[in-house]
């Protein structure tokens, strides 16, 4: 039986008796909120006007009714996976336990402390914020990362240099009361072990808790039409059971766009004395998923073979979606925005938390491939036995919970410890007898702990200790592993640099943006709209941020003369820089062999790297990404001499694709066509083309372009190449014309000309989405674009179009 604790919830400031109700999953911030107690953290500068919320502690209680049915079951616990962090637990005024770790599931055995009727159960929070402080000053040695690094809870809530400084208490996730009697059922999962021909060898892991030892006891095991049985011994206590068996002609579970994800409806049962007393239901995908890093002539490889195939990895890095948990977590919308721009892979950051149950199951059923970063980021961590215990007991519970998810393809012990322990100057304020212990401390954590971990409860899944193996200041980091490029932003590399830089595997790089106008909006008064109003400089939290981005916009953009052309031009920036870089990976291919950027999404409305906005809104970025990560690609590059074309193919056939070069003016004069036939070899990168062209007789490349356009599976594509920087092009007023606005489903479809060259056409009117965007018009053809809309007519009036030629001067 099972009782779910989500209504009748109120909450008070512990040195106060005023009780107020609340929603559950919540905290500290959004019960305020909720009540008109606090204004809007996200809104304004608000967020530092709320600092003092952290400092408290706080208390929530629920009042629920229990019939004798559920009180008279022989064993009853309270399971409660979300307390955030330091709490205390009570029911009916009788002490039932403690918690110190927001990313562990804390199980209470209540069954002596309820009754039948009316029961309490009363939660008290310590701060997060002053106890982190109190143990940071107790401390000897002053750990980089400082107070943070003492409490296990998303890291990222004390202040990162994309969000704001929130550091909450809580209860993130339903609490339960639970009751059993003869067999308690913990964690299953089926692991593939391998896969031969028409057959699978695969482990069934499980954890049950027996206490009738009388009985005799069986598990029953339905996965797809096949059905398997195991005995099970009557042993009193906790068993870890393993069993292997053999699947017969499995359908295999395939990364987005290299196969179907394909899941089998899953059946465990647990019978005693051939009486079914528990069932439970979830869904298996039968895959191997292998990281191989073998030592080569270059130095070291990174790629990921998925049932013995080589994948490239095309997706970025996830952040939380809400920095308080439970107002913005629409994990549908971002992973169809995943499928949509062909992704297979998201890397989830150490600094946020391990995601619920209904993400990775979006993930497994969307292909989508999780590197799971385990929570520790840019910091080094204690080595006391207290701490390493609460930490192997929190990783042994998240791996044997996400185990049973095909999608799951690395566990990395940490974001860029290793990195900053070595090359970031920690060391420079510790004294030289304490560094070996620390680093002893950092060995023991994430080169046995966590592995350890891994071993026993993952599925066939693999370990890489820290994420970048080496970072840019090292000179192998192109060469060995994975790489972390932030020459890029943080040195103030151009954007072109990177394209010298490729590594084995990019698992972080990336540029800031604004968001846009709407979503500016929506947290700053009109009067605010200056990137040095204390609203906005709120909203930016790297501490060099909006400088860099102006002096990227100086190296090669046109001023901006107003602020939404700043928001504009930063935008289209972002997203043509980073998806050249994108296109550089994957043209490197197979020297490199995954490129994730950073970041996905946002975890509150700001000024960040995402290519998403908080609201799921698309950016620039986003709409770039899309075609840099389409599975056929063609890319022109120019030389004095000529034209030479490359394409990429990350399908798993060879097909034939059909392209056309054109070099021309911005009003669409061809001065050079040419077309050809090539057969692209599956999951391969390579030259297809080359034409000799005396570019160099050309007085000046700001009135030209390189046009492709090809076709395969019966669809068309084109990608303009520009020859000179945005603010020196000599570009022409395009007059974009609307053509048609028809109705379909969920909104409208309009039809856009140009008379010429359109450069990163913009279309708002702070209503609708458009798909795409930011695109480009070729003269003379027709761009087909959804308008997302539950409006029941389209008013053409207001809608604002705006291209790179409304910014030039």
């Amino acid at each position: 039986m099972q009782f779910i604790l989500d209504k009748n919830w109120t909450f008070t400031q512990a040195d106060s008796n005023h009780w107020l109700p609340c929603s559950i999953p919540g905290n500290c911030f959004t019960a305020l909120f909720e009540n008109h107690e606090i204004a809007d953290p996200f809104f304004s500068d608000n967020e530092s006007k709320v600092q003092w919320v952290s400092k408290k502690d706080w208390r929530f209680k629920t009042n629920f009714e229990l019939d004798s049915s559920f009180v008279n079951q022989d064993n009853i616990h309270i399971e409660c996976p979300g307390l955030d962090t330091y709490s205390t637990l009570y029911i009916n005024g009788k002490f039932i336990g403690r918690s110190d770790n927001s990313f562990r599931h804390w199980t209470f055995d209540i069954k002596k402390f309820i009754k039948i009727g009316s029961n309490e159960l009363l939660i008290k929070f310590q701060s997060a914020e002053e106890i982190s402080n109190s143990l940071y000053e107790q401390c000897e040695i002053k750990l980089p990362g400082e107070s943070r690094v003492f409490t296990r809870k998303p890291q990222f809530q004390f202040g990162w240099d994309f969000g704001p400084r929130l550091i909450s208490c809580g209860i993130t996730q339903a609490i339960t009361l639970h009751t059993w009697s003869s067999i308690k059922f913990y964690k299953a999962s089926i692991h593939t072990l391998s896969i031969q021909d028409s057959l699978a060898e695969l482990k069934l892991n499980a954890r049950i808790f027996i206490q009738d030892t009388q009985a005799e006891y069986k598990i029953q095991l339905v996965l797809g039409d096949q059905e398997f049985s195991f005995p099970v011994q009557s042993i009193y206590g906790e068993q870890n059971l393993k069993r292997y068996f053999t699947f017969k002609n499995p359908e295999l579970w395939w990364p987005n766009e290299f196969g179907k994800p394909h899941l089998y409806s899953t059946t465990i049962r647990i019978t005693k004395d051939e009486k079914i007393i528990f069932e439970k239901n979830w869904k298996t995908g039968i895959r191997t998923i292998e990281l191989q890093h073998e030592l080569d002539a270059i130095g070291q490889a990174f790629y990921f073979l998925v049932n013995g195939q080589k994948i490239f990895c095309k997706g970025s890095n996830y952040v939380p979606q809400d920095i308080l948990y439970p107002s913005n977590t629409n994990h549908k919308k971002l992973i169809e925005t995943a499928v949509q721009c062909h992704f297979n892979m998201l890397r989830i950051w150490g600094g946020g938390h391990y995601e619920s149950e209904d993400f990775y199951n979006l993930c497994d059923e969307s292909g989508i491939m999780i590197w799971q970063d385990f929570m520790y980021a840019c910091a080094m961590y204690p080595g006391d036995s207290s701490f390493l215990q609460n930490a192997a007991i929190e990783a042994e519970e998240q791996v044997e919970r996400l185990s049973k998810h095909a999608c799951i393809a690395l566990w990395c012990g940490n974001n860029e410890n290793d990195e900053g322990w070595k090359r970031w100057g920690w060391q420079d304020n510790i004294p030289i007898k304490n560094r070996e212990q620390i680093w002893n401390d950092y060995l023991n954590l994430f080169n046995t702990i966590l592995p350890e971990a891994v071993n026993k409860f993952s599925n066939k899944n693999n370990y890489w200790a820290s994420s970048p193996l080496y970072g840019r200041g090292d000179d192998r980091f192109t060469r060995n592993g994975d790489a972390h490029d932030w020459g890029l932003w943080h040195d103030e590399m151009p954007f072109e640099k990177l394209d010298q830089r490729i590594p084995r595997f990019m698992s972080e790089f990336g540029f800031q943006s604004w968001p846009s106008m709407e979503s500016i909006k929506q947290f700053a008064n009109e009067h605010d709209l200056d990137p040095d109003s204390n609203a906005l400089i709120s909203h930016q939290k790297h501490s060099r941020g909006n400088k860099i981005i102006k002096q990227y916009l100086e190296r090669d953009f046109p001023k901006p003369e107003s602020f939404s052309a700043l928001v504009y031009l930063n935008q289209v920036m972002q997203a043509e820089g980073i998806s050249k870089i994108l296109k550089a990976h994957r043209l490197a291919k197979p020297y490199c062999m995954g490129s994730l950027y950073w970041q996905f999404n946002e975890c509150w409305p700001g000024i960040s790297w995402s290519g998403t906005e908080y609201n799921g809104n698309w950016k620039a970025l986003q709409h770039e990404v899309k075609k840099a990560f389409e599975p056929i690609l063609f890319e022109a590059k120019y030389t004095d001499d000529g034209i030479q074309v490359f394409a990429v193919s990350d399908l798993s056939d060879s097909i034939l694709a059909s392209c056309e070069v054109f070099f021309q003016d911005f009003s669409g004069n061809t001065i050079f066509y040419d077309q050809f036939e090539s057969v692209i070899p599956a999951n391969k990168s390579l030259q297809v083309y080359s034409a000799k062209i005396p570019l160099k007789k050309l007085d000046d490349y700001d009135s030209y372009y390189i046009l492709l356009k090809w076709m395969y599976n019966n669809q068309q594509f084109s990608q303009a190449f520009l020859m000179e920087k945005y603010k020196n092009l000599k570009l022409i007023n395009p007059e974009i014309t609307i053509h048609e606005i028809s109705s379909i489903e969920n909104g409208y479809e309009l039809i856009l000309s140009a008379t010429h060259f359109a450069k990163s056409v913009y279309l708002e009117n702070d209503r609708d989405s458009f798909f795409p965007n930011y695109f480009d018009i070729n003269p003379g053809e027709k761009v087909h674009i959804i308008c997302i809309s539950k409006d029941q007519a389209f008013v053409k009036e207001n809608l604002q179009i705006q291209s790179l030629y409304n910014f030039m001067k």
